[in-house]
């Protein structure tokens, strides 16, 4: 198993506080289709981050070693209507961090 911890930055700091029709609708089909991932197990968790500075989302991936993290999460409907980046994994087209379990 390969674990991602992505990081989603919004478009601009007061994304939560400001969002559009459009971007509700959006992130609605964002967090159902993270829901989705949860189910089927390859997330562990995901939610918004409220930070002082600018909130942003995360998202703990667990994934089969043959899967590709880039693959999973370019079909993410948020991603797909604005081509908004995600931070991920340390793979050379990602940027951000792969996790390494604790031995046990």
């Amino acid at each position: 198993m390969k674990y991602y911890l992505c990081k989603y930055i919004p478009p601009r700091a007061d994304f939560l506080a400001t969002m559009t029709a459009d971007e509700k609708k959006w992130m609605k089909q964002h967090g159902a289709f993270l829901d989705d991932l949860l189910n089927k197990g390859q997330i562990v968790a995901h939610g918004p981050v409220m930070d002082p500075n600018g909130g942003y989302g995360v998202s703990l991936y667990q994934i089969a070693d043959d899967q590709d993290i880039a693959a999973i999460t370019f079909g993410r409907p948020y991603r797909k209507e604005r081509r908004r980046p995600l931070r991920a994994s340390s793979d050379a087209s990602f940027e951000g961090a792969r996790l390494t379990p604790p031995k046990n």
